[in-house]
């Protein structure tokens, strides 16, 4: 009996076989394992430079097949054309930017990329003025991104539906209590964000993952990476990724680079800290929908629901301190 894989490692000499003949690299091309988490990433060294190749796995929820893949292809193309910082897919021989492999577990689609250089970096207070001009032009430039493809909406049913099924689903029938709270902490929740209106210029193309860890810094400037949950949503939302965790200097540089190009409203500010608790919340149910293809399900003991469950808890009764 042959079982099906639920995701494989595809050997790097296979892919560097693979790239060479697919792109115009200058030559013959090395490869080797860099990343592996919600896609697997490859180092791709060629007479041409160095690049990296993403290759998608199948069973992504956020992105079920080829059209949401070429959302984000498209929109790293056209952000790039607006003069942003992000490194747009490298064109094929074919003159397509998406490939597709044959796996043990099925068709996987591909994309190369220029490698960044630099590295990650923890925001400070120059850095994070700078990040936040960045966003904000980022949002500027989405709003005129036009496209023939589709790409899902972080809205309140996925921040906080989606995660409340995860859970209850995963839990079994046990922690009735801290399922309860975690339901009333959503409800407030999306009641408070669904006042910002589901429209430009509150809502649009978002990164939805923007922090200094997704950048590559060079001399102070970044070069934004990880697309991955892209989509659409609140720009407010877009916000908290990089605020999240950092004193109050380098947020009010963020908030101050960001303000320097696009306007952020009062409600908006206002209404932050509940867009921190709506992606704590997403966070674990997103971790949970990709759980069997991260391989973490002995992770998720009692001692790691306790400490999820205190944090929900504790956001609960500063919001109803707050109201």
């Amino acid at each position: 009996m042959v079982v099906p894989a639920l995701h494989s490692t595809l050997r790097p000499e296979a892919i560097a076989a693979v790239v060479a003949s697919d792109y115009e690299l200058g030559g013959d091309a090395s490869c080797a394992v860099w990343h592996r988490g919600f896609n697997d990433y490859y180092l791709v060294e060629a007479p041409a430079g160095r690049f990296v190749l993403r290759v998608y796995p199948t069973d992504k929820y956020w992105m079920p097949g080829e059209s949401d893949v070429r959302f984000e292809l498209d929109l790293l193309a056209h952000l790039h054309g607006d003069g942003l910082p992000v490194m747009p897919p490298v064109e094929r021989r074919d003159g397509e930017v998406m490939g597709t492999m044959e796996a043990p577990e099925g068709q996987r689609y591909s994309a190369l990329f220029p490698f960044a250089p630099g590295g990650p970096k923890q925001l400070e207070t120059d850095n994070a003025q700078t990040l936040g001009g960045v966003c904000a032009r980022l949002h500027t430039s989405a709003s005129g991104f036009v496209t023939t493809h589709h790409r899902y909406h972080l809205d309140a049913d996925l921040l906080l539906e989606m995660p409340v099924r995860e859970l209850t689903a995963f839990l079994g029938g046990s922690r009735d209590e801290d399922l309860r709270a975690l339901r009333v902490l959503a409800a407030n929740v999306r009641e408070q964000i669904e006042t910002i209106p589901k429209r430009e210029p509150f809502y649009g193309v978002i990164h939805a993952d923007l922090h200094g860890g997704n950048c590559h810094w060079v001399n102070g400037a970044p070069t934004v990476l990880d697309f991955d949950h892209c989509g659409y949503g609140w720009r407010a939302y877009d916000l908290v990724p990089a605020i999240e965790g950092v004193d109050d200097e380098v947020r009010d540089a963020f908030l101050e680079g960001y303000g320097a190009v696009s306007e952020i409203t009062q409600d908006e500010l206002d209404l932050l800290t509940v867009f921190r608790k709506a992606r704590y919340i997403w966070n674990y149910g997103d971790v949970l929908a990709m759980a069997d293809h991260l391989a973490i399900r002995g992770r998720l003991d009692e001692g790691f629901w306790d400490g999820y469950f205190d944090k929900i808890r504790s956001m609960l009764e500063d919001q109803d301190v707050s109201r």
